[in-house]
């Protein structure tokens, strides 16, 4: 079967050392598909550089997808329904990216590997 696989993670793919899910990414490709879906930029770093990032091709089977739109700070809201509803708006913008990064490279059957949960932590 010919699987394509769609890998998330807290881990950015742009830090210098190497890491677990990257190695295990790098892996996966040398026989699938695999898109490294990189963190999003925090809201400041995308203030300060809005340029948007192309997708990175590793090798012939491993492409990272940025997600060009900047997560909502919500690790010290201190309102369960204002974190719900700003964790809500990040997790949209990342999945918006992946439906993108699934019409745009033909993906049909994914596995969908998700390293750490990035946004759905609750308080």
């Amino acid at each position: 079967m010919n699987m394509d696989f769609i890998i998330t993670s807290l881990q950015s793919w742009n830090i210098a050392v190497g890491s677990t899910i990257k190695n295990t990414a790098v892996e996966i490709s040398k026989q699938h598909r695999t898109f490294y879906v990189s963190t999003p930029p925090t809201l400041l770093a995308w203030l300060r550089d809005r340029t948007k990032k192309p997708d990175l091709t590793v090798n012939d089977n491993l492409r990272v997808i940025y997600c060009n739109t900047p997560a909502l700070p919500v690790n010290s809201i201190p309102f369960r329904w204002l974190f719900r509803a700003a964790n809500y708006v990040n997790n949209y913008f990342i999945a918006r990216t992946i439906r993108k990064a699934i019409r745009k490279y033909d993906i049909r059957s994914y596995v969908h590997l998700i390293d750490n949960d990035i946004y759905a932590a609750d308080i």
